[in-house]
């Protein structure tokens, strides 16, 4: 069954446990007129000279006696809409992960997707042309105040679970909130699920706090959990993030897509 874990945006977070595959990566390196000139593209910049040169790979992995194709991690775009609405669907259907209740059609998941990608990376894990899962960030409020904050989720087709597939898009989603300038992302775990609250708390997550009896689905009620991982820290006032839409031009975007592996 699948592993509950709802972010408070559109969709939701399930685990997948760690082993590792190849990932190749496809990204445009173009870089839009004027983005260099800002103060949070000169961190940017700084930033990326820390990572250094990072290699994109390819090849496939052996999972349990078997191959598995290499796979791309890339950015979403506006005709993922039904791929990605394929891999959520059964989530919202037959489980507690999404406080959903009825799946939303590729039209309404293509609005989705195209009104994050301004502002909030949505990562697409790809395998020989095939979705085989998603990472994304939205706000976590529509409040000003708030904008510095995330609330994030990943989800993998359930042939994926188990594969790395999650943590890979997972980690590329993170590195790429903190290049942009963002303070903290937040995660929602329906529970009980010690599968998602591992994945969390691995890669920095400290638990705050849990809603009880927030939801009812499925002929019960749910309890969330909440995890916060800070992305940065520091009392200086913060410059504005760097928009995805320019932030998924740079080389810092390519870099840490390569070590997403």
């Amino acid at each position: 069954m699948p592993l509950p874990c709802r972010p408070r945006a559109s969709s939701d977070n399930v685990t997948s446990a760690a082993v590792p595959n190849t990932v190749t990566v496809e990204i445009s390196d173009k870089r839009p007129a004027g983005v260099s000139s800002s103060s949070g593209m000169a961190m940017l910049s700084a930033a990326s000279a820390q990572l250094g040169p990072s290699p994109v790979h390819s090849g496939s992995a052996t999972l349990h006696g078997m191959e598995q194709q290499a796979h791309v991690i890339r950015p979403a775009q506006a005709d993922d809409g039904a791929a990605v609405a394929a891999v959520y669907g059964p989530y919202v259907r037959n489980t507690p992960v999404s406080f959903e209740v009825e799946p939303p059609k590729a039209v309404a998941m293509t609005e989705r997707i195209t009104g994050t990608l301004g502002t909030h990376p949505w990562l697409i894990a790809e395998r020989q042309g095939v979705v085989i899962g998603f990472a994304y960030a939205g706000k976590h409020s529509q409040r000003a105040a708030y904008r510095w904050t995330v609330d994030v989720t990943v989800y993998v087709r359930d042939s994926e679970r188990r594969t790395g597939v999650g943590r890979q898009l997972y980690q590329a989603l993170l590195a790429a909130l903190r290049l942009q300038g963002f303070r903290s992302a937040f995660a929602e775990i329906v529970l009980p699920n010690p599968g998602s609250v591992r994945l969390h708390e691995a890669m920095g997550f400290k638990h705050i706090g849990v809603h009880n009896d927030i939801g009812h689905k499925l002929g019960r009620w749910h309890d969330i959990g909440y995890w916060r991982l800070g992305l940065a820290d520091g009392t200086a006032p913060p410059n504005e993030p760097v928009p995805f839409a320019a932030f998924r031009h740079t080389s810092a975007f390519a870099e840490l897509l390569a070590k997403a592996t």
